[in-house]
């Protein structure tokens, strides 16, 4: 009977942690993007070849707690061993590029003809943030954004830049300790 009710305890304990992990919003998202677009019957659509998620408890970048809790997967997969320091370091860059005052706003790039000759696809990296929108130091929306865009190779036509100068770096520092988070999950 005692192994029975340890059982049950351990399985209300799993359902507990599975649930809560499901309810955690999405704080930053990263596609490797192999293509610029592709056509088909459906229309156009970029071909994403991996695509990381953060995930955590607290939308607000400014706030943290000591409940914080978080989770990465890539392609779906959830990553293990991925401390709480990095967890504050992505929290940390994600305040410079996640609303206008800091950020200087999403700026919308416009088409500029491709200058390359390098042959095959195109290859960037397209970073999205939960971004908030502040009324008087409260949350009125939120909502998933592209904020930056980064090329691989000379084919990939950016669309999306921030408007300051250290959101941008804070984006590309992000996108760096993402992209070490997939290197390392695909090496083992």
């Amino acid at each position: 009977m005692k192994k029975l009710l340890q059982a049950f305890v351990m399985l209300l304990f799993v359902q507990q942690a599975s649930a809560f992990d499901t309810n955690m919003p999405l704080l930053l998202s990263m596609k490797y993007i192999t293509s610029d677009h592709i056509y088909d019957d459906t229309g156009e659509y970029e071909q994403v070849d991996h695509v990381i998620n953060v995930y955590g408890t607290e939308i607000n970048p400014n706030i943290t707690t000591v409940n914080d809790q978080f989770q990465i997967t890539v392609d779906d997969v959830e990553v293990e061993g991925v401390g709480l320091n990095t967890f504050g370091r992505l929290r940390q860059l994600r305040r410079h590029f996640s609303y206008d005052s800091l950020s200087g706003g999403i700026k919308e790039l416009g088409f500029n003809a491709v200058l390359c000759r390098l042959g095959g696809s195109a290859r960037g990296l397209q970073l999205e943030t939960r971004y908030l929108t502040f009324e008087n130091n409260q949350i009125i929306e939120s909502g998933m954004k592209r904020v930056y865009d980064h090329s691989l190779n000379c084919l990939y036509r950016p669309t999306t830049r921030l408007g300051s100068a250290s959101g941008e770096k804070a984006a590309i520092s992000a996108m760096a300790v993402l992209r070490t988070i997939v290197e390392m999950q695909y090496a083992r």
